[in-house]
């Protein structure tokens, strides 16, 4: 089932997928809406298995509801299987007979995502640090991976708010060769995945 979002129902979604488990009081707070209001776009969101709730503990007063996105919530917001798909075929015919020779599946896998973000990468080679950091988010930004970075001491971290190919993810631990290979060659730095959604992270 497909289910068109827009609007007030759309912020609610992506705030759900940024912030995580969001009560009724925090998604007012963020959209400046009246409860009630926020109460009519989930309870639509509901209906349409878009969100799902669950009770928060609490020492006193009335017991909270916390909304969190299912995963067909998370299917509605932008995803790019079909360049995926396009991207892997496109590689997958450059291979060369010694590019394949005596490698099982899992590495050719891995050898096709590595050159995947090579490629998107491979303009930026001479540019300095904060020009190849610009053109980083804004490559994970057209991509809908909902790019922010946080800077930290000699340090930043990449927050990928958004996987645009997460039901393939789910299941193919390789996918995540792409974004993080894409991150580390365009700033020429090592990087550590700090967190995962394969690994029930947020």
């Amino acid at each position: 089932m497909i289910v068109a979002t827009t609007g007030t129902r759309l912020k609610i979604l992506n705030l759900l997928q940024k912030k995580g488990d969001s009560s009724v009081s925090q998604l007012s707070k963020y959209l400046d809406l009246a409860s009630a209001t926020v109460r009519r776009h989930l309870d639509v969101l509901l209906r349409d298995h878009l969100v799902d709730y669950h009770q928060v503990r609490k020492s006193l007063g009335r017991p909270e509801y916390a909304y969190t996105l299912t995963e067909e919530g998370h299917e509605v917001l932008p995803k790019h299987y079909q360049d995926l798909l396009y991207s892997v075929l496109s590689e997958l015919s450059e291979l060369t007979q010694d590019d394949t020779n005596g490698h099982d599946g899992k590495e050719l896998s891995n050898l096709l995502f590595l050159k995947m973000a090579k490629r998107a990468t491979r303009s930026m080679a001479e540019e300095g640090y904060q020009a190849r950091l610009s053109a980083l988010i804004e490559i994970l930004a057209q991509r809908d991976f909902l790019p922010e970075v946080e800077t930290l001491d000699h340090k930043i971290r990449i927050h990928l708010h958004n996987c645009p190919f997460r039901s393939v993810a789910q299941s193919q631990e390789v996918i995540c060769v792409f974004d993080k290979t894409l991150i580390s060659n365009m700033l020429q730095v090592t990087v550590e995945h700090e967190s995962c959604i394969r690994k029930g992270d947020h």
